[in-house]
């Protein structure tokens, strides 16, 4: 099989993914293409970049769900991919609930894929980040209300717990309270996120409306357990793994971006027990081997299909 992926691994959560997705397909015998001439069949992420002629498979990593022009221009762009796209991979269950009630779409062929991560890239060694306890906080927050920032930020002032200490990665465009539990490490590495992950005895996310967050495969893959918000993809990876947080995630157009408010006692009592726990875990589901082996199976299906429809054609 010659796939032509529409997109160039990088930095942001579909870079990351692909990139890791990429060798992992390689294993199982596929061909990646850099030219689109000369694959059988290409795989594109959000829409199509692309006039590739031949089967195409969409993956789909979420929509906008806050009113503006912008917002509807985006969402059309996906909505007419996703009904020309031989096939739809949905990263969770909520996105494609949600994005077909919003975008009103009925896709030829689709299937829930979540993201995934090496194990092997987790294992790494841990450092010593002078508390006696460490809460890991990650994501590109910039303009970004959805992911609760000021939320987590809020929560670990309540605290005021000289043992507890709060590691925040990445992008950050709001005013931050000043504490010296409190380590602000702006944008980070993979591997320095890895050693965080190995590092922190929990993660806290509690974005609302999460499609399939990396952040917290990457926790969850790490052996890290996560505390987030039920409603959402989030709650589908975290299962047992954590500790979910009662929400109310938006799942149709907003006007405005007012999201439910969290209630801060709850987040603080889960932390607590959180912590008092010592408890090892695999999720081997999430390991990017076993996501890239549905990936597979998806592509070829629709491979196999696309090739018996224009043998009947041709015949």
């Amino acid at each position: 099989m010659k796939l032509f992926i529409e997109y160039e691994p990088n930095e942001s959560g579909k870079g990351k993914f692909i990139s890791r997705l990429i060798p992992e397909l390689e294993e199982w015998g596929v061909k990646i293409c850099g030219k689109q001439e000369k694959a059988d069949i290409a795989l594109s992420l959000t829409r199509f970049r692309s006039k590739f002629k031949g089967p195409r498979v969409l993956r789909v990593d979420g929509i906008h769900l806050i009113s503006s022009n912008k917002t509807y221009w985006n969402n059309d762009r996906v909505k007419k991919c996703i009904n020309k796209a031989d096939a739809v991979i949905w990263q969770s269950n909520f996105c494609c609930d949600v994005a077909k009630k919003v975008l009103k779409v009925r896709p030829k062929r689709e299937f829930q894929i979540y993201n995934g991560a090496p194990t092997d890239e987790f294992l790494v060694s841990k450092m010593d980040l002078g508390f006696k306890y460490n809460i890991f906080i990650c994501g590109n927050f910039q303009s970004r209300k959805h992911k609760r920032l000021e939320d987590m930020l809020q929560i670990s002032m309540e605290m005021d717990d000289p043992e507890i200490g709060w590691h925040v990665a990445g992008k950050i465009d709001i005013e931050t309270p000043k504490s010296k539990r409190i380590k602000y490490l702006g944008v980070i590495s993979r591997e320095k996120i890895a050693r965080y992950l190995a590092s922190c005895d929990l993660m806290l996310d509690l974005q609302t409306a999460s499609w399939c967050p990396n952040s917290v495969v990457e926790a969850l893959v790490a052996g890290c357990p996560v505390i987030g918000c039920k409603g959402a993809g989030s709650e589908e990876l975290i299962k047992t793994e954590g500790v979910l947080i009662y929400d109310e995630p938006p799942t149709r157009m907003r006007d405005n971006e007012k999201y439910y408010k969290i209630n801060h006692g709850e987040v603080i009592s889960a932390i607590r027990g959180l912590l008092k726990t010592n408890s090892y875990f695999e999720r081997k589901d999430l390991h990017i081997s076993n996501i890239a082996k549905q990936y597979y199976r998806a592509i070829e299906q629709v491979l196999n299909d696309f090739n018996l429809a224009s043998k009947g054609d041709f015949l």
